[in-house]
């Protein structure tokens, strides 16, 4: 048994790594998007903001496409080969972006990575394979964070690699994809015996019926609408956080990747060091509500920030907020066993990039209309304004289910024994 443990503690911490440097590659390019549009595209002002939201929404929509159908694999062939090939399509991928000399080669690779870009749903069933359902939340608290740490410096060394040209930060990302995928081929080793596995059909390869399926069957569902909005608002706040301080402040893509990087390392302090403690303290739904609140004062004071420094100051508001999204996918993985681990986590991936390409797009739309001249007011807050009312609305959603989500997490628990009157 503690071999077993100390086998499964050293396959966790390679999985953790595996998922920083991934983070770290996608990290490296965040800040130079902007500036490759500009280069590959010729294009300027408010334009680029659509030119984004489209790269953006591409890349999206294919990652929605391929969620379930990776995750479906995963359960049926085993998580470790599935991991390294979406890995290596990564690495391809970087090194034919930074090649683009066309906005139609560029919306090609942003397809081609958004099929390979199902890693943290791969690795998060991973780890749930041999993770207790109690400490589930946890677990995905420090995926989450190893994933935003990754974000959290990719950032910082894109900023600074931009300055040399905005190709170099895609040729970094490729050459450390690279290096990861060697590096999963050597440590990682298999977490779903084979059998375990369910047969693969032609019903799993389709994402929306896929994606449909497992939500239906999961009792939790009730909050999957506001797991939704937030995702929808998180998304929203990402996109204009890289367009906002660039128009606002006048900041150059090294200033745009320290402060993302510092929202990153605050989301990333609240998913892996204040989610169990909430979850101890407060239970889910608690949990959740005071997160979600946190957002909502966080986007809404964003909007109306007069000085560069003062979205520093906010940045309490996003480590508060960073405990929503590991508690609710933790609720949503306590329903399923370990083979349908994979197709889980490839349902709740492909409903985060579709709701996420729907706040980028409307959040790029938003922002383009009220800092183009289309609008009587020109207003470059509009964007976090767009997102503090997604995640009001994800809030609604939670406070008129807590009844049936307190009942639900009740007949789960160990502790909810039938008692005597």
């Amino acid at each position: 048994m503690e071999e077993s443990k100390d086998s499964h503690s050293h396959q966790f911490l390679f999985l953790i790594l595996v998922i920083l440097f991934d983070a770290l590659g996608i990290g490296l390019i965040r800040p130079v998007i902007p500036n490759f549009i500009e280069t590959v595209i010729g294009a300027s002002g408010a334009s680029v903001s659509l030119y984004f939201g489209f790269t953006a929404t591409a890349f999206l929509v294919s990652m929605f496409l391929a969620g379930p159908i990776v995750g479906k694999l995963s359960d049926s062939f085993g998580r470790r080969p599935v991991l390294l090939l979406a890995l290596l399509g990564s690495a391809i991928n970087y090194f034919i972006c930074s090649l683009a000399t066309s906005a139609t080669v560029l919306i090609t690779t942003q397809i081609a990575a958004g099929a390979c870009g199902s890693t943290v749903a791969i690795a998060s069933a991973y780890a749930l394979d041999f993770t207790p359902t109690e400490k589930r939340a946890q677990t995905l608290g420090l995926l989450w964070a190893a994933f935003g740490i990754g974000i959290t410096i990719g950032p910082a060394i894109g900023g600074l690699l931009g300055k040399f040209g905005p190709v170099v930060p895609f040729q970094a990302a490729g050459a450390l994809a690279i290096a990861n995928s060697i590096y999963g081929f050597l440590v990682l080793k298999e977490s779903l015996p084979a059998g375990q596995r369910l047969p693969m059909t032609p019903a799993g390869l389709n994402p929306i019926t896929s994606m449909l399926s497992i939500v239906r069957q999961n009792k939790y569902r009730i909050i999957v609408p506001a797991f939704a909005l937030l995702v929808c608002g998180n998304g929203a706040s990402d996109a204009v956080s890289l367009l906002f301080p660039r128009l606002r402040f006048g900041w150059g893509v090294g200033a745009i990747g320290l402060l993302t990087s510092a929202y990153s390392v605050a989301t990333a302090v609240g998913q892996a060091g204040l989610t169990p403690f909430a979850i101890k303290w407060f239970g889910e739904q608690r949990t959740i509500l005071w997160g979600l609140a946190s957002k909502i004062i966080g986007f809404a004071l964003l909007a109306f920030v007069t000085q560069g420094w003062q979205m520093y100051v906010l940045i309490p508001f996003a480590i508060l907020g960073g405990v929503v999204q590991p508690t609710i996918i933790a609720l949503f993985s306590n329903d399923v066993g370990p083979e349908m681990q994979g197709q889980l986590q490839g349902a709740i991936s492909s409903l985060s990039v579709v709701c996420n390409a729907i706040g980028i797009f409307f959040v790029t739309a938003v922002f383009g209309f009220f800092t183009s001249g289309s609008s009587s007011i020109n207003f470059a807050g509009a964007g976090y304004l767009l997102a503090a009312v997604l995640a009001s609305l994800s809030l609604v959603t939670i406070f008129r289910n807590t009844k049936s989500i307190a009942l639900t997490v009740s007949s789960r628990s160990p502790k909810a024994v039938p008692t005597e009157e």
